[in-house]
């Protein structure tokens, strides 16, 4: 079972997110997401356990617990999909209306601040 952990500590390693999570059972992978450009940690990673008794056992016990000064949360992982189709069903709103800007794209295409709302004749 893959599990989702959120609001790590930056300073938290892989073996030492493993090592809590060897507790409760064995663990296939414990990978902590990193920067591309610093490797520095994004504050979540993901957990594989391959049995699921012991990877809900490991959720129920972990989540909300404090790991170097800070409550993590720890969830099942959900699926790409799932993910994806959260993210169409309720998509964020934009910080503008999209069908009034729609209507002020002239018909003949073009770029810029003239082509947009009209040149001036």
């Amino acid at each position: 079972m893959k599990i989702f952990v959120d609001n790590l500590a930056f300073e938290i390693m892989d073996d030492f997110l493993r090592a809590a999570f060897e507790q409760f059972g064995q663990v296939t992978s414990a990978t902590i997401a990193r920067e591309h450009n610093s490797s520095d940690s994004r504050g979540y990673a993901f957990v594989d356990m391959p049995v699921e008794s012991e990877a809900r056992t490991a959720i129920a016990e972990l989540n909300g617990l404090e790991m170097m000064g800070r409550a993590i949360e720890v969830t099942e992982a959900r699926a790409d999909s799932e993910a994806r189709r959260n993210k169409i069903e309720n998509p964020r709103k934009a910080p503008w209306d999209r069908s009034r800007d729609e209507e002020r794209k002239p018909a003949g295409g073009g770029s810029g601040p003239r082509a947009r709302y009209g040149r001036r004749t």
